[in-house]
């Protein structure tokens, strides 16, 4: 596993160990909000999992990028033009971490027994996200569909120690929030 802070310019590839920054910082007028991430690159079909807070707009941005040809284990690729985007607010990250801490299989609604999903809609398009357990930690996926395009799905699992990690810092997200 690669993983990934964001700069100026985008991610960039630093230790296997996922790194969440933890304050604001300000460099050449670039604000970094406090983000995490977890590379999952797998023989080209893999994905970059991205969780930023975003203080001034009290919401956690979920971002997914799928990886590209052309890169390695070591040095993989992701397009961020074939991103797929969304807001978590309150319930959203509610459902998230009631999943990590094992309250419930799966984040939002489970119909008719087809899997557990949270749905997101806007005037642009609908986002589908996927976030359940499993046997080794918590598949995370997004389905976003804009106007009569297909939609443009990504998915990867985090092990139970990244879910750790992200349980922490939705946790600090939330406390953020209600600040």
């Amino acid at each position: 596993m690669t993983t990934a802070t964001q700069t100026a310019r985008g991610p960039k590839a630093t230790n296997p160990n996922t790194e969440v920054s933890g304050t604001p910082q300000s460099t050449d007028n670039f604000v970094r909000n406090p983000q995490i991430a977890f590379w999952k690159p797998f023989q080209g079909k893999g994905c970059a999992i991205f969780f930023e807070y975003n203080a001034s707009k009290k919401c956690v941005f979920f971002e997914m990028r799928p990886e590209t040809q052309g890169g390695t284990d070591d040095d993989p690729k992701f397009d961020k033009d074939r991103r797929v985007l969304s807001k978590l607010g309150f319930a959203d990250l509610g459902e998230m971490l009631a999943v990590i801490k094992g309250r419930k299989e799966g984040a939002g609604l489970n119909k008719d027994g087809k899997g557990w999903s949270m749905f997101h809609k806007n005037a642009n398009g609908n986002t589908a996200i996927t976030f359940e357990r499993t046997e080794n930690g918590i598949r995370v996926g997004m389905s976003a569909k804009v106007g009569d395009a297909a939609a443009n799905r990504q998915s990867a699992n985090i092990t139970v120690g990244e879910a750790t990690l992200l349980e922490i810092f939705l946790t600090n997200a939330v406390t953020g929030m209600c600040g």
